[in-house]
């Protein structure tokens, strides 16, 4: 995988102790849930306190809830149960739609975590400024922000998710990812799913992992500082700027940057596809027009890179694209961080 450093700031917080747990948290027992303090701090900070929202419910009522509902599921599959559940939801399948509709979730999902915490830091900077100056710009009036074009606050869920055309784009870009797979033996969209899903459950499990630790290294350095007979201790209460800095190392910057968590499951989604079914070797040995093309350097890997991007800039696409790096810069780092982890 590429390197995390230089993250955009609107990536991350760049005060830890500004910054806010993602969206997609660890209960006690691994699994992941949708946080209720998310939209509670979210609206308070845009448009003051808002009523309780009702439970998700895990059978899905709407296709909001069912997305959500799905994706949870996924995810909260112990390691070797990934592929092997019962359900046809989520079980492994050759299904084309199946398929599609588990790595849309998961798609959905990641995306919705990191417009969630755009949010957030656009309100709370929002926030800072009217309580400077009495008012968002000076003027009574604040700027709408523009992650809103993409989340609107579902009622019967009590909790924000995706706009319907940000929902039926990444379902478009899933399905014709997988239409751009070849019928090869390996290299496949069967293998494309199985590969997002389990990266999809990886990065809940750093997560885990890191808050595991940061609990285990507090304990530890707790006892050393009382075996030594000092009454200060290195450590702090959970949840404080010392446990962000630690988990955020610990995790080399994964645990704290949805935008990064996002780029990792978009590269497993497109990281084979156009492959051909051989290996670079084969393809330069043969002189193939692929490696011709790409001067026999990484052959399937830019050449599944250029489809992938070239897929994202058509123009029925523009609005995904749009969601995913509202700027020049944030396309450009999300491209170079899909870039580096394809080709690693």
């Amino acid at each position: 995988m590429g390197d995390n450093t230089n993250t955009l700031p609107t990536a991350l917080d760049a005060e830890f102790d500004n910054s806010i747990t993602p969206n997609i948290m660890p209960l006690s027992n691994g699994h992941c849930r949708s946080l209720s303090s998310t939209v509670d701090e979210t609206n308070e900070l845009l448009c003051g306190p808002s009523p309780q929202g009702s439970a998700i419910d895990s059978n899905g009522g709407n296709t909001s809830e069912g997305i959500i509902s799905l994706a949870e599921r996924l995810t909260n599959q112990r390691w070797h149960e990934i592929g092997n559940d019962p359900s046809p939801q989520l079980q492994a399948t050759s299904d084309f739609q199946t398929m599609v509709h588990q790595l849309a979730s998961v798609l959905a999902f990641r995306i919705r975590e990191l417009l969630i915490h755009r949010m957030v830091v656009s309100a709370r900077k929002s926030a800072s400024c009217r309580g400077s100056s009495g008012s968002f710009n000076g003027s009574g009036n604040h700027h709408p922000d523009p992650t809103l074009e993409y989340l609107h606050l579902d009622d019967n869920l009590g909790d924000y998710v995706l706009s319907p055309s940000i929902q039926t784009s990444i379902e478009e870009y899933v399905a014709s990812i997988g239409k751009l797979h070849h019928s090869v033996g390996f290299h496949s969209f069967e293998h494309c799913t199985h590969v997002t899903l389990s990266m999809n459950k990886l990065l809940s499990m750093v997560t885990t992992v890191d808050d595991l630790n940061v609990t285990a290294k507090r304990r530890i350095s707790s006892h050393e500082a009382t075996r030594r007979g000092s009454s200060e201790s290195t450590t702090s209460e959970p949840g404080s700027v010392y446990d962000r800095q630690r988990a955020y190392h610990l995790s080399f910057g994964i645990s704290e940057d949805p935008f990064l968590r996002f780029a990792m499951v978009f590269s497993s989604l497109i990281h084979d596809v156009g492959h051909v079914g051989v290996p670079n070797s084969v393809l330069v040995e043969e002189e193939h027009e692929l490696a011709i093309l790409y001067n026999d350097v990484s052959v399937a890997e830019q050449n599944s890179l250029q489809v992938a991007f070239s897929l994202l800039q058509q123009e029925k696409f523009q609005l995904l694209k749009r969601c995913i790096g509202p700027t020049p810069e944030e396309r450009k780092f999300f491209r170079k961080k899909v870039i580096g982890m394809v080709m690693v």
